[in-house]
């Protein structure tokens, strides 16, 4: 009976350990990866707009095309739009963490990550501050391109219209981004994949005006030589009539449609992504509701290993003296993890981190040891409630001995 009386609390106490281990753990997860503030405040700490400067900066190998393969000026008005609404697009991006993980919790019935985009961060508005710093030049000339591409131009008058592109561009700018910007919801709505497509009609008939316009200038500024011999009213009509037939062949309106504005692969990734995410936070919610459970289990556990100790020695002194042991051995323990996982980080994660943007490296640097920080508070916390507790089974023992003494 005596070895199983001295054998008893050492088992309860190796459990303890062993469970105030598994409770470290669990309460150092709680406290960053399913903590919605944990992840705001890391938000705060990420650098979004140095980040999405230095991605787009990043060398691809291809000259004509930004990081992601789109035109170089939709990279350089991302860019300025992420920097001009950088508060406002943390403050987006934390209400779709706090959507996800309302979902991730159980406060949420579903995941449905297209529809927290969109009412979060690809809002209307995001995309019209895009079109607003989009140089859409670029654009316009293939709108004018496209439009002559079937025109019969006459022969003496090719130069002409080469040399008015210019001029004609820039008139039809200001008409293209408006007819954009309206658009801006299905565009978004086509890229998250709750639409299959979108259809944007621009009314080009500014083009027509423009390009006649420009076309009358250069000729008479420097005519042809059949132009030349002629009176200014002859030539005033011939002009007139071959514009007129240039005119006629050009569409009063052009269509942007899905397929000419993006690659379809690159909209199936974007779909096939989400839906890959979702079908990862299904799973992360499983995991999540059984987590919890066990580190209640846990939390029970605990107090039910101590509450046996406590009634095994029925002495204060024998159970401060087991409890704060136990304490201050995990305490050690547990700094000493965190040591260890500090020294792994910082030898190993630059070398993981070789290529990536700058910002993104020193942001990632940081994060292990906020990740740690609640191991730390826990293993400190019980390191020092175990010397406590061992001091006051010292005090305790004293005050016995002298209250034994015979009095004089």
């Amino acid at each position: 009976m005596k070895f199983l009386k001295g054998l008893t609390p050492s088992l309860l106490g190796l459990l303890l350990f062993l469970s105030l281990s598994i409770f470290g753990l669990g309460f150092t997860i709680n406290g960053t990866i399913l903590n919605p503030e944990f992840i705001r405040t890391e938000v705060e700490e990420l650098g979004i707009s140095a980040l999405v400067q230095e991605f787009v900066n990043q060398p691809t190998g291809e000259t004509q095309n930004g990081a992601g393969g789109l035109p170089k000026e939709l990279d350089t008005a991302v860019t300025d739009t992420v920097t001009q609404r950088e508060p406002l697009l943390r403050e987006q991006i934390t209400a779709a963490i706090d959507l996800t993980y309302d979902y991730l919790l159980g406060r949420r019935a579903s995941p449905d990550l297209a529809v927290i985009l969109r009412s979060t961060i690809l809002q209307k508005d995001f995309l019209i501050d895009i079109i607003d710093n989009l140089d859409v030049t670029f654009l316009a000339r293939e709108i004018l391109s496209e439009q002559l591409s079937s025109v019969q131009i006459p022969v003496q008058f090719q130069g002409y219209v080469d040399a008015s592109y210019d001029n004609v561009v820039s008139d039809v700018k200001p008409i293209i981004k408006p007819q954009i910007e309206a658009a801006a919801d299905s565009v978004l709505d086509y890229l998250v994949g709750i639409s299959d497509g979108f259809s944007i009609i621009i009314d080009v008939g500014q083009l027509t005006t423009s390009l006649r316009t420009a076309l009358h200038d250069a000729v008479f500024a420097s005519p042809p030589p059949e132009f030349a011999l002629m009176t200014p009213e002859l030539r005033e009509s011939l002009f007139n009539q071959i514009f007129q037939d240039i005119a006629g062949e050009i569409q009063p309106t052009f269509e942007i449609d899905a397929e000419s504005l993006f690659d379809t692969t690159d909209r199936v990734g974007i779909a096939g992504e989400l839906a890959q995410a979702e079908k990862g936070l299904v799973q992360a919610r499983q995991y999540i509701e059984n987590f919890q459970f066990v580190y209640k289990l846990i939390v029970v556990l605990i107090l039910l290993l101590m509450a046996g100790i406590i009634l095994i020695h029925r002495q204060v002194r024998s159970v401060t003296r087991n409890l704060g042991v136990i304490f201050l051995s995990y305490g050690v323990f547990g700094y000493a993890v965190v040591l260890v996982g500090r020294y792994f980080a910082n030898t190993q994660l630059p070398l993981a981190l070789a290529g990536m943007p700058p910002s993104f490296q020193v942001w990632v640097l940081q994060l292990p040891g906020r990740l740690l920080l609640p191991m730390v508070v826990f293993s400190l916390t019980l390191l020092v409630g175990g010397v406590v507790l061992l001091v006051v089974s010292f005090v305790y023992r004293r005050r016995l001995d002298r209250a034994s003494l015979p009095a004089i």
